[in-house]
């Protein structure tokens, strides 16, 4: 089921045809503020087959804050009903540190993929993530805008510890992660025996901490698709793309994991153009986005 800025009058109707208890999925992609949220709370509750949730741009009304996190509590309580969700999807959700560690502890059944994206999370959210035991199986991780350059990346290597057994996508797109990070995040991710996929497009890597970090990866056989930052080399100081020093760089850097493996599908991307929103890959050979063309 998918809601998209219906007015509760409306679902009170359609759950009359469809009862809540045989929705498997529910994707909630709406401008509500928290007051509505918790007015759809007690539907929500009785989803007790949902597997597949997907939150989406639920924002703030200034309301006073107390009203807001009994508004948000109220909706996140009803998580704890839903004894078969494996996907949870958050995007652009705004929710405290503390409705934050509600919700890890209100999961009552193991995920398989946990996605946030476009949120701001505190190293106390962070914290939260690493100790929620519902989610050590995972296997599809996915941060994707979530700024982690102001954090310590101790919860997420503990994190990334505890599901190296299970885990086969990753991705941390567009993360801010720079060298100190990734450098950091290493021993942890080479644990992941079964990683299938990885993505760190849209990360500020040097080339040299960006070498360090392929030997360590040439090691997971698993790997299919692989998409790496191109080198902070490969631009100049304003940020435009140095087209020369990405074709020179990045065939030594491919070799590396060749060295190795048979790598599969391999891509080192630079950021996305302003202009035609592509990007420039070297992959094999350099595919230059349409304003070089």
């Amino acid at each position: 089921m998918t809601i998209c800025g219906t007015s509760l009058e409306m679902i009170r109707m359609v759950m009359k045809t469809f009862q809540p208890c045989y929705i498997e999925q529910l994707d909630l992609s709406t401008n509500w503020n928290l007051i509505t949220l918790s007015r759809f709370a007690p539907w929500f509750g009785q989803m007790r087959n949902l597997r597949k949730l997907h939150v989406s741009h639920i924002y703030m009304k200034r309301n006073k804050e107390d009203i807001e996190q009994k508004c948000v509590a109220r909706f996140i309580s009803q998580i704890s009903k839903l004894n078969c969700l494996q996907n949870l999807s958050m995007n652009g959700v705004y929710i405290s540190s503390e409705r934050m560690k509600q919700l890890f502890r209100c999961l009552k059944s193991p995920l398989e993929t946990l996605s946030i994206n476009l949120c701001m999370l505190s190293q106390a959210d962070m914290k939260h993530l690493s100790q929620c035991q519902w989610i050590f199986q995972l296997k599809h991780l996915q941060l994707h805008a979530v700024p982690l350059f102001h954090l310590s990346t101790i919860h997420l290597q503990f994190l990334l510890e505890h599901i190296a057994d299970t885990l086969e996508i990753l991705e941390l797109e567009d993360c801010t992660i720079g060298d100190s990070q990734i450098s950091a995040l290493l021993p942890a991710l080479r644990k992941c025996s079964k990683l299938t996929r990885v993505n760190l497009y849209d990360n500020a890597i040097s080339n040299s901490v960006m070498k360090e970090f392929l030997q360590g990866m040439s090691n997971i056989s698993t790997l299919t698709e692989e998409f790496y930052p191109a080198p902070l080399e490969c631009y100049d100081e304003l940020g435009h793309i140095l087209v020369e020093k990405l074709a020179k760089l990045c065939p030594d850097l491919l070799d590396i994991l060749r060295h190795k493996r048979h790598p599969k599908n391999v891509s080192f991307g630079t950021h996305i153009c302003p202009q035609c929103f592509q990007r420039c890959v070297y992959d094999v050979k350099t595919r230059l986005c349409h304003c070089f063309s």
